[in-house]
């Protein structure tokens, strides 16, 4: 599937960046035993973190920025292993953030939410199986209306479909230390993948929407949630991307939200969600474009 590209990848991301309050004002979370920010029960940031019982301490966000812990009401207390770093991504494509939590040695897990707002685990045979996973990285890689899930092992690299877990060829992608970066590098409106110092591309098979959210002070509203209304290949749907600068284990990202589109889509509108609570709709967009979306005035 992906393709190596000439030259070496651009600077990484900053990752790990919080802003509870949703402010605009961010803050590095150097702390180790963070493993993902975003809005996974509230609107706002929320975070998980590693606990020393081998579990996922879940801690909602509250509106003056403080945190409660919450891990036992969304059925995230009880956990064999230690989870290495977790991924929130729209698994089952149902328009609500689920969580990919892989274990040091035990199953790594797909953590769907149900409809009563806990989590359970639904990983497919092919992703649950032992191993160090090193980092983890997503997005619509060949445009087709579904995102794919890079896992890198140690020692190599595995490739799935989203949402039914189908084990895919990554072609020329291959395992090599370091992390990976997701963005558009080259400005092609397509995603790269960079691992180490070599880039990937995959070949793209459909339009793609790409979608950046600004703060009240003009720049990167991380934690900002993103739906987009549209009938993807026959199929009416809810795509959700949250902007995420990386703040899982070994993980970087661009600060927009990238919509793989299919073959003949049609884009109904879309809404953001700010994580201080303010909210916006845009309608008139079109496939294979650049949108940027500013803080609500007043």
């Amino acid at each position: 599937m992906f393709v190596e590209l000439p030259g070496r990848p651009a600077r990484e991301p900053s990752p790990m960046l919080s802003d509870p309050r949703g402010t605009g004002r961010y803050q590095l979370v150097t702390a180790a035993n963070v493993l993902a920010v975003g809005p996974m029960v509230s609107h706002r940031l929320d975070r998980l973190v590693a606990m020393p019982a081998g579990c996922l301490g879940l801690e909602a966000c509250r509106a003056d920025g403080s945190f409660a812990v919450a891990g036992a009401e969304f059925g995230l207390h009880h956990f064999d292993d230690l989870a290495r770093g977790v991924l929130p991504i729209d698994l089952d494509e149902d328009g609500r953030l689920d969580l990919i939590a892989p274990g040091l040695a035990g199953p790594h897990r797909w953590l769907v939410r149900g409809v009563d707002g806990t989590f359970r685990d639904d990983a497919s045979p092919a992703f649950a199986w032992p191993g160090e996973v090193r980092s983890l990285a997503a997005g619509d890689f060949d445009h087709d209306g579904h995102e794919e899930l890079l896992v890198l092992l140690d020692g190599e690299v595995r490739l799935f479909r989203l949402p039914e877990g189908r084990l895919l060829d990554a072609g020329a992608l291959t395992a090599s230390p370091g992390r990976f970066s997701v963005a558009d590098v080259d400005g092609d409106g397509r995603l790269e993948v960079a691992l180490g110092n070599r880039l990937f591309a995959a070949p793209v098979a459909g339009s793609c929407l790409r979608v950046s959210v600004k703060s009240p002070h003009g720049g990167p509203a991380y934690g900002a949630s993103v739906r987009l209304r549209a009938t993807v290949n026959g199929v009416a749907r809810t795509m959700l991307r949250v902007l995420d600068p990386g703040t899982g284990y070994g993980r970087a990202c661009e600060p927009v939200a990238h919509f793989g589109l299919g073959r003949g889509a049609t884009l109904e509108g879309l809404s953001v969600h700010w994580p201080d609570g303010a909210r916006r709709t845009v309608d008139g967009i079109t496939a294979d474009t650049a949108v940027s979306v500013p803080y609500p005035a007043g």
